[in-house]
């Protein structure tokens, strides 16, 4: 009987060492308190980017800079999708209105005041708001011109469609650089 509590309770040990080897791949240490570093982002567990606390209120300028635009953005789109299938097409009888929500949208990108950002970032978001006002731009000439060659027009839109796309990379990529949360 002896022998048979013994080799219960070694068996237990080694089942329970088995068992928190495998949870300790699952779970992460906390950084050492004597550390002075804060997680960047307002939410827990929100973002895996580390900053000195010295950063920390950048960080959290750029990410509520980029909340107001984002939240624009969404307002854009919501806009743009209520005015049915191919909404962005020349052809379309919406796309009059489609052009007005562009403007209106590249309009509310240049009223974000971003002065109080680091250079760099106030740097990739003038680029990006330029990408967006070329694109109204070449929205209104489409419309005023009567672009009538669709696959002409479908190309040009997919080059001020990258470099939207480039522009806002770069702008979360600065963002990113400071510690902040970026979506």
């Amino acid at each position: 009987m002896r022998s048979k509590n013994i080799l219960s309770i070694a068996a237990f040990i080694i089942a329970f060492a088995f068992s928190a080897a495998f949870a300790s791949l699952f779970i992460t240490t906390p950084m050492p308190a004597t550390q002075n570093y804060v997680v960047a982002g307002h939410g827990a567990g929100r973002t895996s980017c580390w900053k000195n606390s010295r950063s920390n209120a950048t960080a959290g300028k750029i990410e509520d800079f980029l909340r107001r635009d984002v939240s624009n953005g969404n307002a854009r789109d919501r806009k743009s999708y209520r005015l049915g299938k191919n909404f962005d097409s020349p052809l379309n009888a919406s796309f009059p209105r489609y052009n007005a929500i562009i403007e209106e949208y590249a309009g509310t990108m240049t009223d974000l005041d971003e002065s109080q950002l680091p250079q760099d970032f106030q740097n990739a978001w003038r680029e990006h708001v330029s990408a967006w006002s070329d694109y109204s731009e070449f929205l209104n000439n489409s419309a005023k011109a009567g672009a009538t060659n669709v696959e002409h027009f479908d190309r040009a839109r997919n080059r001020y469609d990258d470099e939207i796309s480039s522009t806002w990379y770069e702008v979360l990529r600065v963002g990113r650089a400071y510690g902040a949360d970026t979506y």
